[in-house]
C-alpha cells in the first residue's frame, strides 16, 4: 500500500474502526514511516483537543430576541425597497414630464431649459460622489463590528 492509503487507515485506527489485520498492517507500516508517525502524533494530538472541547449552548434569553430581530431586519429591508422602487417610479416620472413640457418647450426661458439641467446633473455628481465615498469609508470602518 502507499501512505496515501495508510493515512486513511490512520484516521480509522485513531476512531476504533479497524479490524485487526487492519491494524497489524498499520504498525507494520508506521515502524519503517516517519512521515506517517507524525501524521499519526497529529492527528492524536487533534483527536485529544476535540474530545476535550465543547459547545456553549445559548440562554433562552438569546433565542427570545433571536427571531423577532431577524424579522425586523427582514421587514426593514422590504421597506427600503419599497420606499426606494416606489422613489425611482415618481423621480423617473418626474422627468419625463419635466423633458417634455418644460426643458423641449421651446416658449421656455432658455436659462430655465439649461439651468435645471445643470442643477439636476449637479446634484447627481453630488450624490454619487457622497455615496461613493461613504461605501469606501464603510469597508476601512475600524468600528463597524463592534458592538453598543
Amino acid at each position: 500500500m502507499k501512505c496515501e492509503q495508510y493515512q486513511k487507515l490512520i484516521m480509522g485506527y485513531i476512531d476504533g474502526e479497524l479490524t485487526e489485520s487492519e491494524i497489524r498492517e498499520l504498525m507494520d507500516h508506521l515502524k519503517v514511516c516517519e512521515e506517517c508517525r507524525r501524521e499519526m502524533r497529529q492527528f492524536k494530538i487533534l483527536n485529544a483537543v476535540t474530545d476535550i472541547s465543547s459547545f456553549q449552548t445559548p440562554e433562552d434569553k438569546f433565542w427570545e430576541g433571536y427571531w423577532s430581530g431577524i424579522y425586523n431586519k427582514m421587514e426593514r429591508r422590504l421597506g427600503w425597497i419599497l420606499v426606494t422602487g416606489g422613489l425611482i417610479l415618481l423621480m423617473s416620472g418626474a422627468l419625463f414630464w419635466l423633458c417634455s413640457q418644460v426643458l423641449l418647450n421651446p416658449s421656455e426661458p432658455i436659462w430655465v431649459r439649461v439651468g435645471i439641467p445643470l442643477t439636476m446633473i449637479g446634484t447627481a455628481v453630488l450624490l454619487i460622489s457622497v455615496c461613493r465615498e461613504r461605501v469606501r469609508a464603510y469597508r476601512f470602518e475600524r468600528y463597524k463590528d463592534v458592538r453598543r
